[in-house]
């Protein structure tokens, strides 16, 4: 293969545009991470950083053919963070000279050719690499640009970063955040991840670690996604939101998300959250009516969604100084399996649920500064039997009264399911029908053991 001995290299750097509406000016571009300078046309830059030569840095030697595709681009090394020194190419039995031949990217792998690699033709490349610098494959973190329409907000993104199977994934997206209203909001991410071209490279042993040819898993080389959405809109006394995630089981571009973000922990502590709920979907709906200091109305559902089954949740309210009133269901689908994955605090409660629905139904009614009517209904059932509890009380100036009734299935096998409240309601409610006056403080934890005893009782 006869190969050109002139290279020329174009860089060509992303640059973030901020549009504002006033008079159509245009501010300083910015990127979105690194280290930013201004340059003499007075467009703030990054400063790229560079990787440490062979004399300051071992690094790790590695091996690997790549297949020709029958152009002079398109190829990436499985590491970045290359030391420049160290890179040996070769095509066939020929040996490449750097910058005349061929040229690369040493921090995130990029590899090019001054004529096109047909597609018959092995390349051959040896290098070492630094640890520390190939978990960010990308010069510049996560490059993108951002635009800024009055109050919109648009970050582009691209990086790529290590996943499942060994494999390197690119990621590229885009997040939004836009302002609604005078103090509502909709945010939004939505990202892509796919295999890098490297995914299909064979890695070889080096006689530096005298070890086997590394075998990666090609069938983790599958491309998926992230979204997420939320919106908070709020108009007088009315306020409505919404939210929706859909983390694809396969999306691996969790890597060059936290390399963009890794300085804000809050962000960070989101990913974190997101990643362990990849395969999971959610999505929820609320709506609230009125002044929360007369009377006011409110709706909730949510739905949290994985292969298996399903966790919805619902709820009514509408509270006032006469009359307050809550209606809530809750069902844990017997085939729903990610539990530990959630972010929700209560997940081991939910977990000890499954297969469990619940209705609740509170009435509280006020007619005067000392009197008050309360009135409640829970209902606790699988496919097995049900717990069904129903307490009212009436309360004056100069008495009390109340009155509790529970009933439990033969054969309802979720008695021991029950959270720690409602254990101590139960027993609460016995204590109280041999001592009116009777305070929760007495309950103890053999009263809470004798719950789970009482299927068949009423």
């Amino acid at each position: 293969m006869k190969l050109k001995s002139i290279c020329k290299t174009i860089v060509v750097c992303p640059l973030i545009l901020v549009i504002t509406p006033a008079y159509a000016q245009l501010s300083r571009p910015t990127f979105l991470d690194g280290e930013a300078q201004v340059n003499g046309f007075g467009i703030q830059t990054t400063k790229l950083s560079s990787t440490p030569s062979a004399s300051t840095a071992i690094g790790i030697a590695q091996v690997e053919t790549l297949r020709g595709n029958g152009s002079r681009a398109g190829y990436t090394l499985t590491h970045g963070g290359i030391l420049a020194e160290t890179v040996r190419v070769s095509v066939g039995a020929h040996t490449l000279r750097r910058n005349e031949d061929y040229f690369i990217d040493t921090a995130s792998g990029e590899i090019g050719f001054t004529e096109a690699i047909r597609s018959t033709e092995s390349i051959r490349v040896a290098y070492r690499y630094v640890a520390g610098q190939d978990a960010n494959r990308s010069s510049l973190g996560m490059s993108g640009l951002s635009l800024n329409f009055g109050g919109s907000m648009l970050n582009f993104g691209m990086g790529v970063s290590q996943g499942a199977g060994g494999l390197n994934f690119s990621t590229y997206g885009l997040q939004m955040n836009s302002k609604v209203g005078q103090s509502g909001g909709l945010t939004g991410l939505m990202y892509y991840s796919s295999p890098n071209a490297s995914s299909k490279n064979v890695l070889g042993a080096t006689q530096a670690n005298n070890g086997p040819v590394v075998k990666r898993d090609l069938s983790a080389a599958k491309s998926d996604h992230l979204i997420t959405q939320g919106l908070n809109v709020s108009s007088g006394k009315a306020a409505f939101r919404a939210n929706f995630q859909d983390i694809g089981q396969s999306f691996n571009g969790f890597g060059a998300m936290k390399a963009q973000q890794a300085k804000n922990a809050d962000v960070m502590a989101q990913i974190a959250n997101m990643e362990k709920e990849k395969g999971i979907q959610r999505l929820g709906f609320g709506t609230t009516f009125g002044d929360v200091k007369k009377a006011s109305l409110g709706l909730n559902w949510d739905k949290i969604h994985d292969k298996s089954g399903d966790i919805v949740k619902t709820g009514i309210g509408y509270q006032s100084k006469l009359l307050n009133f809550s209606m809530n269901e809750q069902t844990v689908s017997s085939k729903f399996a990610r539990f530990a994955d959630l972010r929700e605090a209560d997940k081991a409660q939910l977990g000890k649920e499954q297969g469990v629905k619940r209705n609740d139904i509170l009435l509280g009614f006020n007619p005067s500064k000392d009197g008050m009517f309360a009135f409640g209904h829970n209902v606790v059932g699988d496919k097995t039997g049900s717990l069904s509890r129903e307490s009212s009380s009436l309360t004056g100036k100069n008495y009390q009264l109340s009155m509790s009734n529970s009933k439990v299935g033969t054969g309802f096998a979720h008695l021991t399911a029950l959270s720690d409240a409602e254990k101590t309601a139960m027993a609460f409610d016995i204590h109280k029908q041999f001592n009116p006056k009777a305070a929760v403080a007495e309950v103890t934890p053999k009263d809470k053991e004798q719950i789970a005893l009482e299927a068949g009782l009423s």
